[in-house]
């Protein structure tokens, strides 16, 4: 597989991972009666747009047996933003899951 290919993966993974974090961010303030004018869960949800187009052309030049896998990387990023933006802790069960999942991508790329 292309190397750019795997390099837009990892990128809209990461793009995935910062909508997450600013949906979080944008429930603190959510309100129904008005939830389509919360400008963080809308740059959130642009974030996942981004993301989609990106997944969207990777899967039309490389293979899916590949591209989805890499795509778990974003609970990577997830663990690492919520950490520094949200203050959530890295435990010990973290810290192993998450390079076990770094580990098996890896594998899987190479």
């Amino acid at each position: 597989m292309k190397h750019w290919i795997t390099l837009l993966v990892v990128f809209c993974s990461f793009i995935g991972a910062v909508g997450q974090i600013l949906f979080k961010k944008g429930m603190d303030n959510f309100e129904f009666k008005f939830p389509f004018l919360n400008f963080i869960l809308l740059i959130g949800l642009s974030c996942y747009c981004v993301a989609l187009i990106g997944y969207l052309f990777a899967l039309r030049f490389g293979q899916v047996s590949i591209i989805y896998p890499i795509i778990a990387l974003s609970y990577v990023f997830v663990v690492l933003l919520a950490w520094k933006f949200l203050g959530e802790p890295i435990t010990t069960k973290k810290m192993i899951g998450t390079i076990g999942i770094i580990a098996c991508v890896w594998l899987i790329t190479i």
